[in-house]
């Protein structure tokens, strides 16, 4: 899977945390996320 799908899954996942308040879980996933693919959350609009 690249990179990128993969850091757009963890980034899905870490709205539905959001949405659930589960800040923590949310922050992980987007932590994540950026670790993954940090080119593209940097410019992606939901990662900001």
């Amino acid at each position: 899977m690249p990179p990128t799908w993969r850091a757009r899954y963890l980034l899905d996942l870490a709205i539905a945390h959001s949405e659930l308040d589960h800040d923590e879980a949310a922050v992980d996933q987007l932590l994540t996320a950026e670790r993954t693919a940090p080119e593209w959350l940097r410019y992606h609009t939901l990662g900001r």
